[in-house]
Protein backbone atom coordinates (compact mmCIF):
# COMPACT_ATOMS: atom_id res chain seq x y z
CA UNK A 1 0.00 0.00 0.00
CA UNK A 2 2.75 2.37 0.98
CA UNK A 3 4.55 2.06 -2.21
CA UNK A 4 1.13 2.65 -4.11
CA UNK A 5 0.81 5.86 -2.47
CA UNK A 6 4.40 6.80 -3.55
CA UNK A 7 3.91 6.20 -7.09
CA UNK A 8 0.52 8.09 -6.77
CA UNK A 9 2.19 11.31 -4.94
CA UNK A 10 4.89 11.07 -7.31
CA UNK A 11 2.56 11.14 -10.26
CA UNK A 12 0.50 14.27 -8.78
CA UNK A 13 3.85 15.90 -7.89
CA UNK A 14 4.73 15.47 -11.39
CA UNK A 15 1.45 16.46 -12.70
CA UNK A 16 1.30 19.69 -10.90
CA UNK A 17 4.69 20.64 -11.73
CA UNK A 18 3.42 20.34 -15.28
CA UNK A 19 0.24 22.29 -15.19
CA UNK A 20 2.31 25.13 -13.55
CA UNK A 21 4.83 25.37 -16.15
CA UNK A 22 2.14 25.24 -18.52
CA UNK A 23 0.02 27.66 -16.97
CA UNK A 24 3.19 30.45 -16.56
CA UNK A 25 3.42 29.89 -20.38
CA UNK A 26 -0.07 30.46 -20.98
CA UNK A 27 -0.10 33.42 -19.01
CA UNK A 28 2.86 34.81 -20.28
CA UNK A 29 1.37 34.52 -23.81
CA UNK A 30 -2.31 35.93 -22.61
CA UNK A 31 -2.56 37.30 -19.31
CA UNK A 32 -3.44 40.95 -19.35
CA UNK A 33 -2.99 42.17 -16.00
CA UNK A 34 0.36 41.61 -14.76
CA UNK A 35 2.29 44.44 -13.93
CA UNK A 36 2.82 43.64 -10.56
CA UNK A 37 2.04 40.67 -8.38
CA UNK A 38 -0.47 41.75 -6.48
CA UNK A 39 -2.52 43.17 -9.43
CA UNK A 40 -2.21 39.64 -10.54
CA UNK A 41 -3.10 38.47 -7.51
CA UNK A 42 -6.30 40.79 -7.62
CA UNK A 43 -7.34 39.95 -10.79
CA UNK A 44 -6.92 36.41 -9.76
CA UNK A 45 -9.42 36.92 -6.77
CA UNK A 46 -11.61 38.71 -8.73
CA UNK A 47 -11.58 35.52 -11.20
CA UNK A 48 -12.38 33.23 -8.17
CA UNK A 49 -15.46 35.22 -7.63
CA UNK A 50 -16.92 34.54 -10.67
CA UNK A 51 -16.22 31.01 -10.91
CA UNK A 52 -17.73 31.12 -7.26
CA UNK A 53 -20.94 32.84 -8.71
CA UNK A 54 -21.16 29.89 -11.53
CA UNK A 55 -21.20 27.27 -9.27
CA UNK A 56 -23.41 29.16 -7.07
CA UNK A 57 -25.80 29.79 -10.06
CA UNK A 58 -25.31 25.76 -10.98
CA UNK A 59 -26.22 24.90 -7.15
CA UNK A 60 -29.45 27.45 -7.06
CA UNK A 61 -31.14 26.20 -10.22
CA UNK A 62 -30.66 22.43 -8.89
CA UNK A 63 -32.18 23.09 -5.12
CA UNK A 64 -35.28 24.90 -7.02
CA UNK A 65 -35.56 21.97 -8.84
CA UNK A 66 -35.40 19.49 -5.35
CA UNK A 67 -38.17 21.93 -4.25
CA UNK A 68 -40.03 20.61 -7.22
CA UNK A 69 -39.29 17.43 -6.99
CA UNK A 70 -36.82 15.90 -4.21
CA UNK A 71 -36.27 12.97 -5.75
CA UNK A 72 -34.27 15.53 -8.47
CA UNK A 73 -31.20 15.57 -5.45
CA UNK A 74 -29.73 12.93 -7.27
CA UNK A 75 -30.09 13.39 -10.79
CA UNK A 76 -27.70 14.62 -12.79
CA UNK A 77 -29.36 16.15 -15.12
CA UNK A 78 -30.09 19.54 -13.34
CA UNK A 79 -26.64 20.49 -13.47
CA UNK A 80 -25.14 22.04 -16.64
CA UNK A 81 -22.24 19.78 -17.14
CA UNK A 82 -20.28 21.97 -19.57
CA UNK A 83 -20.80 24.54 -16.71
CA UNK A 84 -19.16 22.60 -14.27
CA UNK A 85 -16.24 21.43 -16.40
CA UNK A 86 -15.71 25.02 -17.03
CA UNK A 87 -15.66 25.37 -13.16
CA UNK A 88 -13.14 22.67 -12.58
CA UNK A 89 -10.57 23.93 -15.37
CA UNK A 90 -10.51 27.77 -14.07
CA UNK A 91 -9.92 26.39 -10.36
CA UNK A 92 -7.09 23.92 -11.79
CA UNK A 93 -5.78 26.75 -13.56
CA UNK A 94 -6.47 29.78 -10.81
CA UNK A 95 -4.55 27.41 -8.33
CA UNK A 96 -1.38 27.17 -10.85
CA UNK A 97 -1.45 31.15 -11.43
CA UNK A 98 -1.67 31.38 -7.57
CA UNK A 99 1.46 29.14 -6.90
CA UNK A 100 3.45 30.78 -9.64
CA UNK A 101 2.89 33.93 -8.11
CA UNK A 102 4.93 32.99 -4.55
CA UNK A 103 7.07 30.48 -6.21
CA UNK A 104 6.24 28.08 -4.61
CA UNK A 105 5.08 24.41 -5.92
CA UNK A 106 1.50 23.53 -6.26
CA UNK A 107 2.19 19.92 -5.23
CA UNK A 108 3.57 21.42 -1.90
CA UNK A 109 0.76 23.39 -1.20
CA UNK A 110 -1.81 20.32 -1.50
CA UNK A 111 0.46 18.45 0.53
CA UNK A 112 0.75 20.59 3.16
CA UNK A 113 -2.99 20.68 3.04
CA UNK A 114 -4.00 17.17 2.80
CA UNK A 115 -1.63 16.46 5.61
CA UNK A 116 -3.67 19.17 7.96
CA UNK A 117 -6.78 17.27 6.72
CA UNK A 118 -5.80 14.24 7.17
CA UNK A 119 -4.44 15.12 10.91
CA UNK A 120 -7.76 16.91 11.77
CA UNK A 121 -10.31 14.19 10.31
CA UNK A 122 -8.28 10.76 10.14
CA UNK A 123 -5.59 10.80 12.32
CA UNK A 124 -5.01 6.93 12.15
CA UNK A 125 -4.46 6.89 8.14
CA UNK A 126 -1.88 5.80 6.70
CA UNK A 127 -2.21 7.92 3.63
CA UNK A 128 0.94 10.56 3.02
CA UNK A 129 1.75 12.59 0.19
CA UNK A 130 5.46 13.05 1.43
CA UNK A 131 7.30 9.61 0.68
Amino acid sequence: MTEDINDEAFMIKMGLNALSTFQAKLDDATWQIDDTPIAKLRHISLHLSVVNGSLAGLCEKWEHEIEKDANASDNLKNINTEVLQDIIADLFMHAAQLSNIIETSAYDALSQRVTKNIKRFAPDSKINLDP
